[in-house]
């Protein structure tokens, strides 16, 4: 009995001195929370008080004031308000009430705004989920109909596609294609011949078949009595043989002192003895407006403008081949894999479109060239119809070339729908791959991006000119020769 009696007061004495500890250990706590409170550690304050309530086994008044108090530091007006009402319910001292007045009074108001500004947070974030949600199924549906418009065009497309492909694998390297295009003129007269090996094409243009017949003769009809009276001259002179002519010069397009005569000049300015010089031969186009007479007369002058598209001659353009095609459009694996195995390239239009696809073009206008040795016959030649005096040369020693000349800013069609624009075909004359080099090599556009003129002498370069009889043929049914 004695000794259940001393364990029981021993029991109480520990225990009243356990919680003497605890109390000083929540004092303790308190104590620096207020501190960390003075030196605005906010933070630092509510952890140790959150310590101090743990300590003490309970909050008190003190602990939630000294609460509010913090979170009002952090203008954290919720939480602050929500520590009050939870002081006020261990029915605080005057002198907590009066520590606390100025946060009693400005947390009503700063509460309500910190509730008004989180429930617009809340409906700013909803409605923007909605808005996030209704751009994804307005997404998802045109996405769903674009599909549906990709297999639509595809199916509708599919015997085009499945055609154009067969008559693409169907063209053969030299063959003379006709195609479709207005490049110099708006003439119907206007026809264009595409050739092609591996991925290497020319094309040749011809504005009137009619017009250049003529420049294929070693000796050039170039003919003064036809055509503008008005640049037209008859002057009488004496010959080197010492007789006497009266012959039709016509003057120069480009120098108004000059004239032309099948087998001379005369002009207006200094004497020479002898002299060298070269001559150009070419169809002008004098105005645009007219409708391109079948006589139009053949010109030759010492010069020749840089103005493209007012020649009639004949024009090449090279370079290479591009093939493609948008495989989008392309549900049927089988064509896709068709094409793919034909080089074509992946395209990005809205459409499906086959097409071999010319580089940006730089056209070489043909022309023959006579290099022309004159000498002077006559000092004194005259004009029939004036006083007008003249020195009269003759030709000697002439030599027939060709010449060309690079336009390199025309880009009209830079993207030709060539295998669209096919109206026919030379099954007569193949080109062989020799004489194919030989032209691409010779107008190739990559060698010389300027506008140049150049001229050739080589017996190759005649070719570009002397296979024309033969490309052409068989379109127009003309007689060249």
């Amino acid at each position: 009995m004695k000794y259940h009696l001393t364990l029981f007061l021993f029991l109480i004495i520990s225990s009243f001195s356990f919680a003497q500890q605890n109390e000083a250990k929540s004092k303790a706590f308190y104590f620096s929370a207020q501190d960390a409170f003075k030196s605005k550690k906010y933070d630092d304050a509510l952890n140790l008080l959150d310590k101090s309530e743990e300590a003490g086994g309970a909050s008190n008044a003190y602990i939630e004031a000294l609460k509010a108090k913090c979170y009002a530091g952090k203008k954290d007006w919720v939480n602050t308000k929500q520590a009050l009402e939870l002081c006020y319910t261990y029915s605080p001292g005057d002198d907590v009430l009066k520590d606390l007045s100025p946060i009693i009074l400005q947390a009503d108001t700063e509460y309500e705004k910190a509730i008004k500004a989180e429930q617009d947070r809340i409906l700013a974030e909803q409605q923007a989920e909605m808005l996030r949600i209704q751009k994804e199924q307005e997404a998802q549906m045109a996405a769903i109909e674009k599909e549906q418009n990709r297999i639509k065009t595809a199916n509708e497309h599919y015997d085009s596609a499945y055609n154009l492909l067969n008559s693409f694998k169907k063209l053969k390297e030299g063959v003379p294609y006709l195609i479709k295009t207005k490049t110099i003129t708006d003439l119907d007269s206007e026809k264009s011949v595409f050739i092609f090996y591996g991925d290497k094409y020319i094309i040749y243009t011809i504005p009137n078949i009619g017009y250049v017949k003529n420049l294929f003769k070693d000796n050039i009809a170039f003919d003064p009595s036809v055509g503008d009276n008005a640049m037209q001259r008859v002057v009488k002179h004496k010959n080197s043989t010492g007789g006497k002519s009266e012959s039709y010069f016509k003057r120069s397009p480009q120098y108004n002192n000059v004239f032309y005569s099948k087998h001379g000049m005369v002009w207006i300015g200094q004497q020479y003895t002898t002299f060298t010089d070269e001559l150009y031969y070419y169809y002008i186009n004098k105005n645009a407006n007219t409708n391109y007479a079948d006589d139009i007369d053949l010109y030759c002058d010492t010069d020749i403008k840089e103005d493209f598209g007012i020649y009639l001659n004949p024009y090449i353009k090279t370079g290479k081949i591009i093939k493609g095609v948008n495989y989008d459009f392309i549900i049927d694996e089988d064509l896709k894999t068709a094409y793919k195995s034909e080089g074509f390239q992946q395209i990005d239009l809205y459409k499906p479109v086959y097409l071999i696809s010319a580089e940006r073009e730089t056209f070489s206008m043909l022309f023959p060239r006579k290099e022309v040795t004159y000498v002077m016959a006559d000092e004194n030649a005259k004009d029939q119809n004036s006083a007008q005096k003249y020195l009269y040369f003759e030709e000697q020693g002439v030599k027939a070339h060709y010449g060309l000349i690079n336009y390199k800013s025309f880009q009209k069609n830079a993207q030709g729908k060539l295998l669209l624009n096919i109206t026919g075909v030379n099954n007569d004359f193949i080109m062989s791959k020799e004489q194919f080099n030989s032209i691409y090599d010779a107008f190739n556009s990559s060698k010389d991006s300027s506008t140049t003129l150049q001229f050739f002498n080589n017996e190759a370069y005649t070719l570009p000119f002397e296979i024309i009889t033969k490309i052409y043929g068989y379109f127009d049914k003309i007689n060249l020769n």
